[in-house]
């Protein structure tokens, strides 16, 4: 019998819900209008790249696979004219309460994942083997997500 993690059915029900963490310079915004959160304890699902391409500070474009839009998932990036203009990024799908979200980091706080990762694998960990901390340093103008095993 497959686990909630290897079930297919499971997977599509997750990313049919699945809503977006906001991060500000402040913590984590888990719902529009909700409070603002400085840490939360989430469990990582999976990760990957993504790109997103943002007209008047708006996101007006976006891959969460690095290879084809959502919008259209006939047009692929690697074709796509407006794609030097994008922004790298590293997506990562999440469960907080029980609940689904997707998390896109972009550079600091991607390099910070990454290096998060490295950590893990040097102790012959997964990122899904257990729960996370995620917390907000404040910026300024902007929240960078930093990552530690939950205490």
């Amino acid at each position: 019998m497959p686990t909630d993690k290897l079930d297919p059915l499971a997977e599509i029900r997750r990313r049919a819900r699945m809503r977006y963490l906001t991060v500000k310079p402040e913590g984590f915004v888990l719902e529009p209008g909700g409070p603002i959160v400085r840490t939360v304890q989430a469990e990582i699902l999976g990760h990957g790249g993504a790109r997103t391409f943002y007209r008047a500070r708006k996101p007006e474009c976006r891959s969460l696979n690095g290879i084809n839009a959502i919008r259209d998932e006939e047009m692929l990036c690697c074709e796509c004219y407006l794609a030097k203009h994008c922004v790298p990024q590293v997506r990562i799908d999440l469960l907080i309460d029980r609940a689904p979200f997707l998390l896109l980091l972009s550079h600091t706080s991607a390099r910070r994942f990454l290096e998060y990762l490295d950590h893990l694998k040097a102790r012959g960990l997964e990122p899904d083997d257990f729960p996370t901390d995620m917390h907000v340093i404040n910026r300024g103008k902007w929240g960078e997500v930093a990552f530690a095993l939950a205490t």
